[in-house]
């Protein structure tokens, strides 16, 4: 009896081997999908990272997601067969970020701009260009004394040169129009200026245009920028202004607002943040102007739809109701 208990400890022990090695498979696979799918195991069982509640645009439509970042900015465009992240937030929401531009479709990203290289609008981009294939990124061009030296930068500069990603900057003074198949992205160059203090004012400022529909986002740029902006000429009329530097009461002059003469201000902010984003000057300014305001610390991830006759639809992360497509129009 001695002797075959002994013997079927030993054919466990022959048949332990095999599993043991299933289980490391098991473990590498899933070690890798996520380092580089961006998959939360733990989030995706208890229910917190389900899909988006849009599907990806139809032919003839444009999407704009404003992404709940936390304090910073994201959003992503999408057509029928392109898409565009400009900035990213911080690098703690860089998971975030690649989830929801997997579920929503998308498995290469056409062009990423980084409007300018502060952490709370590029800290995720390393980990993004790591994990989504990506084929030009454009950044603005700035002065040698304001290229950062930061670890966040670095990582970032050192992800586009091993993924081989087209990056460079874009001219002083100029605009560059890309198209996205039916819709046009202007791409808006910092205007030199000498007054300009700091990062914020050299932001590249995008505006995106679908048929009657427009989206003017403006990273960080402040009084200062504005004024530049204004007086270069460039067209910033939208239907959708992204507002600039999370409400500071550094940006959002009258002047620039009443040039863009927007229907909705997005403000992309965290609640509640050290800075007091965003800021009742200009919350009263926009209100003044007849902005209706959407905030992402209030309303979550914020999606605009435009479609090819002018309707505008709009849904929020955040809302009691059944989260269908709602015509503003």
């Amino acid at each position: 009896m001695a002797r075959l208990r002994r013997g079927n400890g030993r054919k466990s022990s022959k048949n332990a081997t095999p599993f043991s090695i299933l289980l490391i498979i098991i473990a590498i696979v899933l070690a890798w999908l996520v380092s580089n799918a961006g998959w939360d195991p733990i989030s995706d069982f208890l229910g917190l990272n389900q899909s988006p509640k849009v599907l990806r645009a139809a032919e003839g439509t444009v999407q704009v997601h404003f992404l709940d970042v936390g304090q910073g900015d994201c959003a992503l465009i999408i057509t029928e067969d392109k898409a565009v992240l400009i900035d990213s937030g911080e690098a703690e929401y860089a998971d975030k970020v690649i989830q929801y531009i997997r579920k929503m479709g998308v498995s290469s990203l056409d062009l990423i701009v980084v409007s300018h290289p502060h952490s709370d609008h590029m800290g995720g981009m390393s980990q993004i260009i790591k994990t989504i294939n990506t084929d030009r990124m454009i950044m603005p061009k700035l002065p040698e004394e304001l290229i950062p030296t930061n670890n966040t930068f670095d990582g970032m500069i050192i992800a586009i040169e091993d993924n081989t990603v087209q990056a460079g900057t874009t001219p002083y003074g100029e605009c560059v129009d890309i198209e996205l198949g039916g819709a046009t992205l202007e791409i808006f160059a910092p205007v030199p200026n000498d007054g300009f203090d700091g990062l914020n004012d050299y932001s590249i400022v995008v505006r995106l245009i679908h048929g009657e529909n427009s989206f003017l986002f403006t990273g960080d740029i402040e009084k200062a920028a504005e004024k530049a902006i204004l007086e270069k000429g460039f067209d910033i009329s939208a239907t959708v202004l992204k507002v600039a530097h999370h409400g500071s009461k550094t940006s959002s002059r009258i002047e620039f607002l009443s040039d863009v003469g927007g229907e909705y201000a997005v403000i992309s902010v965290g609640s509640p943040n050290r800075y007091n984003h965003p800021t009742t000057d200009v919350l009263e300014r926009l209100d003044d102007m007849h902005y209706s305001i959407l905030r992402t610390d209030q309303a979550g991830t914020i999606v605009f739809e435009s479609k090819e006759d002018g309707t505008l639809n709009i849904v929020r992360d955040r809302e009691s109701a059944d989260n269908e497509w709602r015509d503003a129009a």
